[in-house]
């Protein structure tokens, strides 16, 4: 076997020779490579011709690519209002996040101080015209921190 590698070029001319019908033993004792090394490379060929011949899936439809495309983007639509929509629940001074009492208003100010930041503070129980016990929101002022009720 040579000390220098062959070239690709070379191993093509090899591997041409060899499929032509040359006898393999001839064709190293010319070009002074190892019969494995002939064998093998004409192996590698062999693989890459058949895959480069075999059928393959044709390329994206581009019908297919826009209308997904089309849904992304509504869905980024979506997303975007919803996040509006939480953003401007969680801003509302006059949300309450318990459904139970959704149709009691949260104070616009604090009584004591004025101030228009009013939390969510428990909730504490209220006898009711029926004699049952109904439990109200308390709300508590971010500044002065006094309590608030309805």
């Amino acid at each position: 076997m040579s000390d220098i590698h062959p070239t690709p070029q070379t191993k093509l001319a090899i591997i041409k020779e060899a499929w032509a019908g040359r006898k393999i033993a001839q064709i190293a004792r010319k070009y002074r490579v190892c019969r494995d090394s002939i064998y093998t490379w004409m192996h590698t060929a062999t693989q890459a011709c058949l895959h480069a011949l075999s059928p393959q899936k044709r390329g994206p439809k581009f019908k297919k690519l826009l209308k997904s495309e089309e849904v992304i983007l509504s869905l980024e639509q979506k997303v975007s209002n919803l996040e509006m929509e939480i953003k401007r629940l969680s801003h509302d001074s006059q949300s309450i996040p318990s459904v139970k009492y959704a149709n009691l208003v949260r104070p616009d100010h604090c009584p004591h101080c004025g101030h228009t930041r009013i939390l969510l503070n428990g909730h504490y129980p209220v006898k009711g015209a029926d004699g049952a016990f109904v439990d109200l929101p308390r709300f508590i002022c971010k500044q002065c921190r006094k309590r608030v009720y309805l």
